[in-house]
Protein backbone atom coordinates (compact mmCIF):
# COMPACT_ATOMS: atom_id res chain seq x y z
CA UNK A 1 0.00 0.00 0.00
CA UNK A 2 1.25 3.08 -1.00
CA UNK A 3 1.62 6.56 0.71
CA UNK A 4 -0.02 9.93 -0.37
CA UNK A 5 2.68 11.95 -2.11
CA UNK A 6 2.56 15.58 -0.88
CA UNK A 7 4.28 18.50 -1.11
CA UNK A 8 4.78 20.86 2.25
CA UNK A 9 4.78 24.47 2.67
CA UNK A 10 6.12 25.85 5.37
CA UNK A 11 5.85 29.45 7.18
CA UNK A 12 8.47 29.15 9.29
CA UNK A 13 8.70 30.99 12.65
CA UNK A 14 9.61 29.93 16.40
CA UNK A 15 6.49 31.37 17.84
CA UNK A 16 3.58 30.76 14.55
CA UNK A 17 4.67 28.15 12.59
CA UNK A 18 2.64 27.45 9.55
CA UNK A 19 2.17 24.19 7.98
CA UNK A 20 0.04 22.93 5.15
CA UNK A 21 0.63 19.95 3.13
CA UNK A 22 -0.86 19.13 -0.76
CA UNK A 23 -1.25 16.00 -2.11
CA UNK A 24 0.36 15.91 -5.63
CA UNK A 25 -1.67 13.85 -7.56
CA UNK A 26 -5.18 15.30 -6.53
CA UNK A 27 -3.80 18.77 -6.04
CA UNK A 28 -6.27 19.20 -2.87
CA UNK A 29 -5.19 20.51 0.37
CA UNK A 30 -5.12 17.58 2.67
CA UNK A 31 -3.62 19.02 5.79
CA UNK A 32 -2.92 22.48 7.88
CA UNK A 33 -1.47 23.09 11.27
CA UNK A 34 -1.00 26.25 13.22
CA UNK A 35 1.74 25.26 15.90
CA UNK A 36 2.29 28.10 18.34
CA UNK A 37 4.53 28.43 21.10
CA UNK A 38 4.19 30.91 23.99
CA UNK A 39 6.74 31.59 26.70
CA UNK A 40 4.95 30.17 29.18
CA UNK A 41 4.80 26.94 27.52
CA UNK A 42 8.53 26.20 29.06
CA UNK A 43 11.84 27.18 28.08
CA UNK A 44 13.30 28.20 24.77
CA UNK A 45 15.06 24.51 24.70
CA UNK A 46 11.67 23.17 25.06
CA UNK A 47 9.64 25.16 23.10
CA UNK A 48 11.78 24.08 20.40
CA UNK A 49 12.06 20.80 21.10
CA UNK A 50 7.79 20.97 20.57
CA UNK A 51 8.65 22.65 17.22
CA UNK A 52 10.76 20.40 15.81
CA UNK A 53 8.46 17.57 16.85
CA UNK A 54 5.70 19.87 14.82
CA UNK A 55 8.13 19.61 11.70
CA UNK A 56 8.83 16.22 11.67
CA UNK A 57 5.07 15.61 12.38
CA UNK A 58 4.39 17.20 9.21
CA UNK A 59 7.25 15.07 7.11
CA UNK A 60 5.66 12.26 8.74
CA UNK A 61 2.51 12.74 7.32
CA UNK A 62 3.02 10.73 3.81
CA UNK A 63 5.44 10.21 1.49
CA UNK A 64 6.88 14.32 1.09
CA UNK A 65 8.14 14.74 -2.49
CA UNK A 66 8.66 18.36 -2.41
CA UNK A 67 9.72 21.36 -0.09
CA UNK A 68 8.82 24.93 -0.01
CA UNK A 69 9.15 27.58 2.69
CA UNK A 70 9.04 31.17 3.18
CA UNK A 71 12.98 32.53 2.24
CA UNK A 72 13.15 34.74 5.75
CA UNK A 73 16.49 36.65 4.39
CA UNK A 74 14.56 39.65 2.70
CA UNK A 75 12.11 39.80 5.74
CA UNK A 76 14.72 41.28 7.99
CA UNK A 77 15.42 44.45 5.88
CA UNK A 78 13.90 47.57 6.61
CA UNK A 79 11.03 48.53 9.02
CA UNK A 80 11.04 44.64 9.46
CA UNK A 81 14.44 44.42 11.28
CA UNK A 82 13.51 47.19 13.22
CA UNK A 83 10.16 45.32 14.77
CA UNK A 84 12.25 42.14 15.30
CA UNK A 85 14.70 41.56 18.31
CA UNK A 86 18.17 39.82 17.10
CA UNK A 87 17.03 37.06 18.99
CA UNK A 88 13.58 36.67 17.46
CA UNK A 89 15.09 36.35 13.90
CA UNK A 90 17.59 34.05 15.34
CA UNK A 91 14.99 31.80 16.57
CA UNK A 92 12.82 32.53 13.32
CA UNK A 93 16.03 31.10 11.15
CA UNK A 94 16.21 27.98 13.79
CA UNK A 95 13.47 27.03 12.63
CA UNK A 96 14.57 27.19 8.91
CA UNK A 97 17.27 24.70 9.81
CA UNK A 98 14.90 22.21 11.31
CA UNK A 99 12.80 22.76 8.31
CA UNK A 100 15.73 22.16 6.14
CA UNK A 101 17.22 19.39 8.00
CA UNK A 102 14.13 17.30 7.93
CA UNK A 103 14.31 17.89 4.27
CA UNK A 104 17.68 16.99 4.08
CA UNK A 105 17.35 13.57 5.60
CA UNK A 106 14.59 13.08 2.78
CA UNK A 107 17.07 13.97 0.17
CA UNK A 108 14.70 17.35 -0.82
CA UNK A 109 15.92 20.37 -1.93
CA UNK A 110 13.54 23.30 -0.16
CA UNK A 111 12.44 25.99 -2.40
CA UNK A 112 13.05 28.84 -0.80
CA UNK A 113 9.82 31.42 -2.04
CA UNK A 114 10.11 34.77 -0.76
CA UNK A 115 7.10 36.44 0.36
CA UNK A 116 6.03 39.52 -2.43
CA UNK A 117 7.10 36.71 -4.89
CA UNK A 118 4.19 34.47 -3.18
CA UNK A 119 2.15 37.59 -2.39
CA UNK A 120 2.14 38.25 -6.46
CA UNK A 121 1.72 34.85 -7.58
CA UNK A 122 -1.34 34.62 -5.58
CA UNK A 123 -3.31 37.42 -5.60
CA UNK A 124 -1.51 39.14 -8.37
CA UNK A 125 -0.23 41.92 -5.91
CA UNK A 126 3.34 42.28 -4.66
CA UNK A 127 2.49 43.94 -1.55
CA UNK A 128 -0.86 42.09 -0.84
CA UNK A 129 -2.32 42.55 2.71
CA UNK A 130 -2.70 39.12 5.10
CA UNK A 131 -6.44 39.36 3.98
CA UNK A 132 -6.27 38.92 0.63
CA UNK A 133 -4.17 35.87 0.69
CA UNK A 134 -6.37 33.98 2.68
CA UNK A 135 -9.35 34.97 0.21
CA UNK A 136 -7.20 33.75 -2.46
CA UNK A 137 -6.40 30.64 -0.58
CA UNK A 138 -9.88 30.30 0.13
CA UNK A 139 -10.63 30.55 -3.44
CA UNK A 140 -7.67 27.73 -4.38
CA UNK A 141 -8.51 25.48 -1.72
CA UNK A 142 -12.28 25.81 -0.89
CA UNK A 143 -10.92 25.75 2.90
CA UNK A 144 -10.69 29.17 5.29
CA UNK A 145 -7.14 29.48 6.29
CA UNK A 146 -6.01 32.08 8.32
CA UNK A 147 -2.53 34.22 8.71
CA UNK A 148 0.32 31.38 9.16
CA UNK A 149 -1.75 28.52 7.39
CA UNK A 150 -2.61 30.83 4.60
CA UNK A 151 0.87 31.83 4.00
CA UNK A 152 1.98 27.73 4.31
CA UNK A 153 -0.49 26.92 1.65
CA UNK A 154 0.47 29.24 -0.75
CA UNK A 155 4.26 27.94 -0.09
CA UNK A 156 2.92 24.29 -1.00
CA UNK A 157 0.76 25.66 -4.23
CA UNK A 158 3.58 27.17 -5.46
CA UNK A 159 5.82 24.61 -4.58
CA UNK A 160 3.82 22.34 -6.63
CA UNK A 161 3.10 24.39 -9.56
CA UNK A 162 6.68 24.69 -9.90
CA UNK A 163 7.67 21.08 -10.19
CA UNK A 164 5.09 20.09 -11.97
CA UNK A 165 5.59 22.20 -14.60
CA UNK A 166 9.37 21.52 -14.36
CA UNK A 167 8.30 17.92 -14.25
CA UNK A 168 10.65 17.41 -11.48
CA UNK A 169 8.36 15.00 -9.21
CA UNK A 170 8.51 11.21 -10.57
CA UNK A 171 6.24 8.44 -9.24
CA UNK A 172 8.30 6.99 -6.44
CA UNK A 173 7.41 2.91 -6.34
CA UNK A 174 7.92 1.04 -2.95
Amino acid sequence: MSTKQLVLGFDPGFANLGVAAIEVKSKKLMHTLHFKTKPKHGTEAQRLDMLADAINDAFALGEIVAVGFEDQAGVEAGKQARKKSSAASRRVHESVGMIRLAARQLGLVCEEIRPQTMQKAITGKANASKQEIEFMMFRITGVELKNHVADAAAMATLTLRAHLSAGALRRHRR
